[in-house]
């Protein structure tokens, strides 16, 4: 249910916090989303996630991988508003572009979790285990909502500011792998869902 509030709650602050048009803007920038062939580059791991997995299995993670896999959907909600409130401060364009690419990537990864139905690392040693049509946070897996969702945020900033801050989504996909929540392929992926999202959302909206 955590999921739902959260997208309902985003919604709510897109409806009524910006001016634009909204129905418009959203169903330009949908229409306009396309994942390339070069989002296949995530198959290949499918075959090397129980490598990496079991690489990792038995280590502690790093404190800040920690801190990361901490996070729940609240927090991601809070980061959400405040990168989106000091964005408002000089481009309203730029903070309505990070919550639109978190409410799109949201839905997107939370319907692709529920008919996947990927079982979790922490849940099975096996990385081809499926349910699909599943709510149980055990066969969650694929694709990585952290991850997705971090990449969602994070690229209109990278990419209007600095390609470093790329390190900061990337840090959040690696902490998933390394703390056994994810296979490697449930982060790339969903990377690659944050991006795609994130990087349209900003280029629809870095002219207003």
């Amino acid at each position: 249910m955590k999921p739902l509030f959260v997208l309902a709650f985003l919604i709510l602050i897109l409806s009524t916090a910006f001016s634009f048009d909204l129905l418009s803007e959203l169903s330009y920038d949908i229409k306009t989303i396309k994942l390339g062939s070069e989002s296949l580059v995530f198959l290949p791991t499918f075959f090397l996630d129980e490598v990496i997995q079991n690489k990792f299995r038995e280590e502690h993670p790093f404190f800040i991988a920690s801190f990361v896999n901490d996070l729940d959907e609240f927090d991601f909600l809070l980061l959400t508003l405040g990168l989106s409130g000091i964005s408002a401060y000089n481009d309203s364009y730029m903070s309505f572009s990070i919550i639109e690419s978190a409410v799109l990537t949201t839905f997107a990864t939370y319907a692709l979790k529920f008919i996947i139905g990927r079982a979790r690392p922490n849940f099975t040693n096996s990385p081809f285990v499926f349910k699909p049509f599943n709510l149980k946070n055990e066969f969650n897996s694929f694709p990585s909502g952290h991850s997705a969702i971090a990449w969602a945020l994070f690229t209109p900033i990278a990419e209007k500011y600095n390609k470093l801050i790329y390190l900061i989504p990337a840090i959040f996909s690696i902490s998933r792998v390394l703390g056994n929540y994810h296979w490697t392929s449930d982060v790339i992926f969903g990377a690659i869902i944050g991006y795609t999202f994130g990087k349209n959302v900003y280029i629809n909206k870095s002219v207003p």
